[in-house]
């Protein structure tokens, strides 16, 4: 019933895994165990991990219910490739900034 929603999911993970092991190398990089330890890199690589997190169960709730209200199937794709785009422009945009 939710063959799309759990695509975009599957497709989600290993940017989130990706995002998670580059927060780990920072603080690895910085030695920095708790917190951001005031550096820049740190904190970016921290923030773009968070926003990730906050913001993709949310959207994978409403695509799941945008999805079992019979919506377009085009819609519902169009959507999670938009969504996608900008989380990896955001990732990148955080991770590779200085």
């Amino acid at each position: 019933m939710f063959e799309t929603t759990a695509l975009f999911a599957a497709i989600l993970v290993p940017i989130y895994l990706y995002l998670s092991v580059n927060v780990i190398r920072s603080r690895v990089k910085h030695q920095v165990a708790l917190g951001d330890g005031n550096h820049q890199p740190v904190k970016q690589a921290i923030r773009a991990h968070g926003n990730f997190i906050e913001y993709v169960p949310f959207f994978l709730i409403l695509l799941a219910l945008l999805e079992s209200m019979n919506a377009p199937h085009l819609l519902v794709l169009a959507l999670g490739v938009l969504f996608v785009l900008g989380r990896c422009f955001h990732a990148y945009s955080l991770c590779f900034s200085e």
